[in-house]
């Protein structure tokens, strides 16, 4: 070694010197290069091979043929001078090839050509492989660990061994490179990815694909990069296929739009695969929940149209995709497996869906003729939007369209009418294709007699916008004027109009028109004066006008400041003028009126003003008073709106007083002055209902406090009225809303007995818009309800129905105020921190539970005021209750008006979790982080763990589970158990679950239920509440543990002999509600039957019917022990449902079993035959009684009797079996055994389950065996082998 080569190496590490041993490594390490034709440089020229690199790969393999002590040298020769990093980076750059030649040679012969790197050259030599491969992975895990964006070295280090000609250890290389992506950073894993596919051989592909797959379900940041080197792999279907699927399974369990393209490109890729099909159908049920999900924001947008654009380019490229797509639909052969995402397939190639708009077209109109459904018209609403405004659908196609939605407008169906004109509303988001069919649209216009008043106001905001708003154009001002001229002519005509009952059309058609202009502020402020004055004969006329007006403000999101302006001035000193007084009125028809439920202080008001609503109320003749309500409701929105969501300058309306008549006793009022006071109090309750909704979001301390004031008055002044209205229940109280001015006059002039009265139809309304982003319990979803009409609610004390004006939803915000159980108002008043006390709490729930109801039975709405109600911190309070009482729930404590609060209170907290939990749009999966959401806000703490929606929904199960020891009444357990299924339908089947409300089921079935008196309940609701627990307790219940059930129950149920006796397995059963446990029995062991019954080995099911009929055995002795109709007829209908599930999947197999096992086989007909007996029994037993109920099974008992004779008599016979049963005549008798002498002795077969069995006359093959045989016989019939 030269001294200048010496001196490099060691100049910065002097111990190298001091070691012979690392220096004779060296040595070797350059001699081996050297005998090889490798120079080594140490400056900052390449090294330099001598000749060819071929030539050096093979002069090495030469010089290493010797023993193995000289390649030992070479690599640690190699480690060592590797510690260097400038030597390491230079060995992986590339070489230069110089050959030798003489200066007389021409300039070609000095040329220089690059050649790989020294590594790489190292890597082709046989016996280095391994250990040069060891250097570089090293280097690879130590550089991969470190926390840097730049990974150069990483990608040096990588590329020698990238598209190596042979590998001498792959699958030692596979595995250390995976090991090292493991615990690599996200930046070098990356590059590790990259360079995988060029690393491995195709031999470790299949190895690598599989640790891949389990990557991919761990780091979705890792997806893009994992998939593209998946595509980048030649994997074997098989291997492909196993991946595919992983990739599925992750999808449907919850992946994010972003990398969904990602996948769904690697799924797309092998177009050739015979599986193709196969594949193509996981990825339509992945589309269909990836499509659906409710993720928001444009980039969540954008990712949902790079996929159908993925899917498009996969369509029209390979044409084998868009055949396997459509023969994967058309193999779809039940109709009711189809999904959505099907049809929109359709629309992916350009030819297929000019060829079949027309039957898409059709396939729409008939899903809204055919159903009202929230889903279907949902689908068909997307349907037709994406139709109307896909690329390729051009304009004749959209006219096309709209002419057969035109046409469904004449359907008779009020439901279908409003759907389809939601459905052209929907089409407004892109108005400039709309607007070029404005003239065809404007047949409408002759529809409007028949249409409702919210079909009349939808089809004018799609003419109005069309015609009249911010984008429309100037050709359509003709149509503009010709609308225009329509509500001038209805309006001239109002009164007209009011003698024939239509008023409330025409005056809804002048509202929406006056709302729509987009010109001058004097155009619209005309219009609406124009509409005023038609209206103002006729009180409940101006109620709709405000209530229209007040909605139509909530809808329109920019109006003119000054039109504004004018309005808020208009509707201000109107109610002042009309409403507000500062002094009482004197006595009328001897009432004494009084200013009371005065809130303001003298500070804050004097004098104190109050609203006039005695003296409107009595003087007026229900005149003025009735607009009280609506009119404030106009009034604070435009207050709301003008002062960006503050209240503050009309305050002082939610602390006036009130006047009302002074009463001390009403019994010392005469029948008029009750109805006069009844009607003061009804706008009262009215005017508490509208100031508390407009004032709950008012954050002030002081206005909070008062509005939980407002609401106990509003709840004591209720009780008046009902004391007032069972001294008069005859009186007709004053209308809350004017939706049918028709209705409202045959209610004031026509009046109806209290017997007659129908319960008016329940309609919905919401908050207020609110403007302010932070308000978010008045958000998009209270504005989408504002559209549809006012909700009325029902109290119902006796048989008095009273309809008052419903209170916004934003009252449930009173909810998370704290809970004062005690009636000392000392420390309120004094901080004045709003507080609910028992009452108050009790009637916020009911109204929630209320509004729950109404909204989750299957309509569009939207649960946003939910996410910040926290109601199960009520469930705490119930605990105190039974720590006194010891667990027993019949001590006269748990009856005490206190107790029965609690108690009503954890009951409607159930019922709002089950109400919740029960929409149908969580099955829905698009609404799967609204049901997320909910269950974090729920849940305990601020834990941030099992943030998946099925580990929430199992941990708030779990949790529900722990609550039935709470429930006092029965109502509550049931609505506990419903809560608990409601959810479960949500996520994915669960045998824990499962077993947990099972569980929950048969404690609440092993408790005596009270009601509110003490008593043990019963009754009609009871039963109901009882049928839903036992369906919940023997949900899932196999055929073996319905076995052990039946078996304690023929012990148990010889207890049962008065009213009180009750089961001691399930004490909730008594004698009275016996027969429903018996049919839930009955019930869940045909379900269980028609269940089991599949894929079933032959000695499995001869396991399986000779327990369902040793279970039949054990029911029809019960039914003989508890004589009941309807357990008979119970047992008369599923014992035919599972003789025929016995006769198409039992007799088949029993068949073949005969052969081997006929002991076993006849066992199980011998003990059918007996319950057969006692079915032929009770079938004449009801031709004797001339049972209906009974009878109409007759026919069918018959018939599968009569077929399983013939297929049993054929299986003795073919197996040599028929001695096992002989003839004989059957006598006909009742349930007790005895002859019914009245009807004709019947011949039939003493067959294995039929020899008692009646059989028709025209039986030949009966007939012939009775010839031969009855005259040996005897006439019993209970006699067999």
């Amino acid at each position: 070694m030269s001294q200048r080569s010496s001196g490099i190496l060691t100049s910065n590490k002097p111990t190298i010197l001091k070691s012979q041993e690392i220096r004779a490594q060296i040595v070797a390490f350059k001699n081996g290069l050297s005998e090889a034709g490798v120079s080594l440089s140490f400056n900052e020229d390449p090294h330099t091979l001598t000749q060819a690199q071929a030539l050096v790969v093979r002069d090495m393999e030469k010089y290493f043929t010797s023993p193995t002590e000289c390649t030992e040298e070479f690599i640690k020769g190699l480690k060592c001078l590797c510690k260097k990093q400038s030597f390491f980076r230079k060995s992986l750059l590339p070489t230069r090839f110089k050959r030798n030649t003489d200066i007389n040679e021409t300039v070609g012969g000095n040329m220089q050509i690059q050649q790989e790197c020294l590594f790489r050259i190292l890597l082709k030599v046989n016996c280095l492989q391994k250990e040069v491969i060891n250097i570089l992975l090293d280097e690879i895990t130590t550089f991969s660990s470190e926390e840097t964006q730049d990974t150069s070295w990483l990608r040096l280090l990588l590329s020698p061994l990238r598209y190596l000609p042979y590998i001498k250890e792959a699958e030692n290389l596979t595995t250390k490179l995976l090991d090292i992506l493991d615990i690599a950073t996200f930046p070098a894993q990356l590059e590790i990815l990259d360079s995988v596919p060029e690393i491995l051989p195709d031999s470790q592909y299949s190895e690598t694909a599989k640790q891949l797959s389990k990557l991919l379900e761990e780091n979705d940041e890792l997806s893009a990069a994992i998939i593209d080197c998946l595509n980048a792999l030649d994997l074997d279907s098989e291997i492909r296929s196993q991946v595919q699927d992983k990739i599925l399974a992750k999808i449907l369990t919850g992946t994010t739009l972003k990398i969904f393209p990602i996948l769904l490109q690697f799924l797309m890729t092998d177009c050739k695969s015979q599986n193709l099909v196969a594949t193509l159908f996981k990825v339509r049920n992945a589309l269909d929940t990836i499509m659906l999900s409710s993720e928001k924001g444009k980039e969540k947008e954008s990712s949902k149209i790079l996929i159908f654009n993925r899917l498009q380019a996969s369509a029209v490229s390979p044409k084998t995709i868009a055949e396997g797509w459509l023969n994967m639909i058309s193999n779809i052969k039940v109709h009711s497996d189809h999904k959505p995402i099907d049809y929109l397939i359709f629309y992916i190639p350009q030819q297929l869906l000019k060829d079949y708009f027309g039957s898409i077209v059709e396939i729409g109109c008939s899903l809204l003729r055919i159903s009202s459904g929230q889903m279907l018209v949902e689908f068909a609403s997307t349907l037709f939007r994406t139709l109307f405004n896909h690329q390729h659908t051009e304009t004749i196609y959209r006219r096309e369209m709209l002419d057969s939605l035109i046409v469904l407008t004449g359907a008779s169906d009020k439901k279908t009418v409003s759907c389809v004109l939601k459905i052209i509303s929907s089409l407004l988001l892109d108005s400039s294709k709309l607007q070029q069919h404005t003239v065809l649209l404007m047949r409408l216009l002759e529809k409007l007699d028949t249409f409702e008043l919210k079909d009349v106001k939808e089809t004018f905001e799609i003419l109005c916008t069309l015609t009249c708003g911010p984008r429309a154009e100037e050709s359509l001002s003709g149509l503009k004027d010709e609308i225009h001229m329509i509500v001038l002519v209805m309006a001239k005509h109002i009164a007209f109009r009011l003698e024939e009952q239509d008023v409330s059309f025409t005056e809804h058609s002048i509202i929406t028109i006056s709302m729509l202009p987009q010109g001058p502020a004097r155009e619209a402020a005309n219009l609406l004066d124009l509409t005023s004055m038609c209206t103002s004969g006729c009180p409940e006329l101006m109620g709709l006008y405000y209530d229209q007006l007040t909605l139509m403000l909530m809808d329109t999101e920019h109006l003119d400041k000054y039109f504004m302006a004018w309005l808020h001035e208009t509707i201000t000193t109107e109610f002042e003028s009309i409403y507000v007084t500062q002094k009482a009125p004197d006595s009328i028809n001897d009432l004494q009126f009084s200013m009371q439920y005065l809130l303001n202080s003298p500070e804050e008001m004097d004098p104190p003003l109050s609203v006039n609503i005695a003296g409107l109320s009595i003087e007026c003749e229900h005149s003025m008073i009735l607009l009280l309500a609506p009119h404030f409701r106009l009034l604070r929105l435009i207050h709301y709106r003008q002062q960006a969501g503050d209240l503050s300058t009309i305050n002082a309306l939610l602390g006036c007083a009130v006047i009302l008549p002074e009463v001390q006793e009403i019994e010392d009022l005469d029948t008029d002055q009750v109805r006069q006071v009844a009607d003061c109090l009804f706008h009262c309750v009215n005017w508490f209902r509208e100031v508390i909704s407009g004032f709950v979001l008012q954050k002030n301390r002081k206005i909070r406090a008062k509005v939980v004031h407002r609401l106990q008055n509003m709840i004591e002044v209720e009780k008046k009225l009902l004391a007032c209205m069972e001294k008069a229940p005859d009186h007709k109280l004053p209308v809350s809303y004017f939706d049918s001015v028709s209705e409202v006059n045959k209610q004031i002039t026509s009046p109806v007995k209290q017997d007659k009265i129908k319960n008016p139809k329940k309609k919905f309304k919401s908050a207020a818009v609110v403007n302010d982003a932070d308000e978010t319990i008045a958000s998009t979803a209270a504005t989408s309800q504002a559209k549809r009409k006012k909700s009325i609610v029902k109290v119902a004390v006796k048989e008095l129905h009273i309809t008052f004006r419903e209170i916004d939803t934003d009252v449930i915000l009173l909810l998370k105020y704290p809970l004062k159980l005690d009636d000392d108002d000392e420390t309120q008043q004094l901080t004045q921190t709003a507080a609910l006390n028992i009452d108050q709490l009790i009637f916020l729930l009911k109204d929630y539970v209320s509004k729950l109801d109404i909204l989750t039975q299957g309509k569009n709405i939207g649960l946003s005021h939910l996410n910040v109600v926290v109601p199960s911190t009520i469930i705490s309070d119930s605990t105190l209750l039974l720590e006194a009482t010891d667990g027993r729930h019949d001590l006269p404590q748990m009856f005490t008006e206190y107790a029965i609060h609690i108690k009503t209170c954890f009951g409607l907290v159930l019922e709002v979790f089950y109400l919740i939990f029960n929409w149908a749009g969580f099955q829905q999966s698009r609404n799967l982080d609204l049901l997320k959401t909910l269950l974090k806000s729920i849940r305990p703490g601020q834990s941030q763990t099992l943030n998946s929606a099925n580990r929430l929904i199992t941990e708030f199960i779990k949790r529900l589970a722990g609550y039935h020891e709470q429930c006092l009444e029965i109502s509550h357990g049931v609505s506990l158990v419903r809560t608990m299924e409601a959810l479960y339908s949500a996520t994915v089947p669960s045998p824990e679950i499962d077993k947990k409300i099972v569980s929950v089921a048969e404690k609440l079935l092993q408790k005596r239920w009270y009601n509110s008196k003490g008593n043990l309940d019963a009754g009609k609701n009871f039963n109901a509440n009882i049928d839903v627990l036992l369906k919940a307790y023997l949900k899932g219940a196999s055929i073996k543990v319905l076995c052990g059930l039946v078996g304690t129950l023929m012990e148990q149920a010889q207890t049962l002999t008065s009213k009180e006796d009750c089961l001691p397995m399930l004490v909730s059963i008594d004698k009275q509600n016996f027969h429903i446990f018996y049919m839930c029995l009955c019930n869940s062991l045909l379900d269980r039957v028609k269940t089991e019954v599949q894929s079933l080995t032959n000695s499995q099911h001869l396991i399986l019917w000779r327990t369902t009929v040793t279970i039949m055995h054990g029911l029809m002795t019960v039914a003989k022990a508890q004589e009941n109709k309807t357990n008979l007829v119970c047992f008369l209908k599923k014992s035919i449902g599972i003789l025929n599930v016995f006769l198409s999947h039992g007799i088949p197999i029993l068949e073949i079993m005969l052969r081997s096992k006929p002991d076993e086989v006849i066992e199980i007909f011998k003990t059918l035959q007996t319950n057969t007996r006692f079915l032929h029994h009770l079938c004449c037993y009801s031709k004797l009684t001339k049972d209906a109920s009974l009878m109409a099974f007759v026919p069918k008992f018959r018939l599968t009797l009569e077929t399983i004779i013939y297929r049993v008599k054929a299986a003795l016979v073919a197996n040599n079996c028929s001695k096992a049963f002989w003839l004989g005549n059957l006598r006909n008798r009742d349930l007790q055994g005895d002859d019914i002498l009245s009807q004709s002795t019947v011949v039939s077969e003493d067959n294995e389950q039929n020899s008692d069995e009646e059989l028709p006359a025209d039986d030949s093959d009966e007939e012939m065996l009775n010839d031969d045989n009855a005259s040996s016989r005897s006439q019993e019939s209970e006699v067999f082998d």
